[in-house]
Formats: C-alpha cells, sequence, structure tokens
C-alpha cells in the first residue's frame, strides 16, 4: 500500500531530514515510525499528506506516485486521508459534533446520514453523549479522542497520527493506542509517528526506526 523508493528530502535551509530512505508494507496494519525529536518521522509524514515533496526518490500509496498528483488529484488524495495531530487542530467555537462533522460538511453530506456517521464515529472513540459539549468542557485525552473521531468520519483506508499521545500521560496516551488498536481491525491501515517505545516494544507491531534521516535495518 505505501512505498518510499530511495527518498530524500532537503529543505531550502539546507537541512537534510531524509536520507535515501526505502520501504514497503502492506494495508490493514499498524505501523510504527519511531524515533526521537528531529529523527525525521514528521517529514515523512508530510510527504505522505503531500504538505512536502521529495527532493529524491518517490512515494507511492497504493502503486500511484504522489509525484504524479497535480491540482484536484492532490485535494481529492486529501480527502481519503484521516490525519490525528499531536496538538488535535480542534475549532473551540464549534461543538463535538461539528468539530467531528467538518469533513462530511465540505463534501456536503447529507444532514441525517452525517449525524448517523458522526454518532458511530463518537462511539467508536468512546464519546457518545458529548456532541453538545465545547472542547473547552474536555479533557486533553477526551480532545485527541474527538480529533480521532474526526479522522474516521470519512472512513478513510489510512490513518496517519502525527505524535497523538505526545501531550498526554502515560494513562491516557494507552487509552489512545487502544483505539488505534482497535480501529485496524476495520480494514484500516495507521501509521502512528511515536518517539514513545512502550507503546510497540514486544508486540507484534511494524516498526520503523529512524536516526537522524535515516531508517535503521530492522
Amino acid at each position: 500500500m505505501i512505498r518510499f523508493s530511495n527518498v530524500s528530502k532537503q529543505y531550502p535551509s539546507g537541512q537534510t531530514a531524509l536520507r535515501s530512505i526505502s520501504f514497503a508494507f502492506q494495508p490493514n496494519q499498524l505501523v510504527f515510525l519511531s524515533g526521537h525529536s528531529g529523527a525525521g518521522k514528521s517529514t515523512l509524514i508530510k510527504l505522505i499528506t503531500l504538505q512536502e515533496k521529495p527532493t529524491h526518490g518517490h512515494v507511492f500509496v497504493n502503486d500511484r506516485n504522489l509525484s504524479s498528483l497535480s491540482g484536484n488529484q492532490v485535494a481529492y488524495y486529501r480527502r481519503t486521508l484521516g490525519v490525528v495531530h499531536q496538538d488535535h487542530k480542534l475549532l473551540f467555537d464549534r461543538t463535538v459534533s461539528q468539530n467531528v462533522g467538518l469533513p462530511l460538511a465540505v463534501t456536503n453530506t447529507d444532514t441525517k446520514k452525517a449525524r448517523r456517521r458522526i454518532s458511530a464515529a463518537l462511539e467508536m472513540v468512546g464519546l457518545l453523549g458529548k456532541e453538545k459539549s465545547y472542547p473547552v468542557q474536555l479533557s486533553g485525552g477526551e480532545q485527541q479522542r474527538v480529533g480521532i473521531a474526526r479522522a474516521i468520519i470519512g472512513r478513510p483506508q489510512l490513518i496517519i497520527a502525527d505524535e497523538p499521545t505526545g501531550n498526554l500521560d502515560k494513562e491516557l496516551g494507552d487509552e489512545i493506542m487502544g483505539i488505534f488498536k482497535r480501529l485496524v481491525q476495520y480494514d484500516t491501515t495507521i501509521i502512528v509517528a511515536t518517539h514513545d517505545r512502550h507503546h510497540y516494544v514486544g508486540q507484534d507491531y511494524l516498526v520503523f526506526e529512524l536516526r537522524n534521516g535515516m531508517l535503521l535495518p530492522r
């Protein structure tokens, strides 16, 4: 499903974030990108979400070279992704339901259908009954759950989470990871970038470890 072929990324400042990265994996897995801050995890994710393009090499998703996409194709491709951010990126003047339903509003989804899908997403992350609450009324862990519900509302085949537990304590972080581990059972591929090894050490997950922009051998 995802393949990096000899990918390097150098920014205009001269900083080299990735150096000749090559890897591939099949769909319907929970995959971890591991490494300390500055290792290149966020850059790698930005290449998948088309926030950046590689300086050298190619990135393929579903056998499609992302460098070949342009204009409307990029916008459509991004709508097929679910993205979970470390800092939630919620709209604090909108309710939980309105935040979760934003992707459906963009695609003009029928109101009744949207309500059903919002309820289903909130149930999946354990937030049924919080529809009318505002983000400021929620805990940090609950806010992150809202972000996950928003990411899955479009039923994407690929969900990308960049340090989703970085602002949470261990207990709340484990709860969030538990949600991802359940979601992967629904024919979903999930990529989690994290510096916290305890989420995957000793468990049977696919892990790609980055150090100084290079992929360490497994």
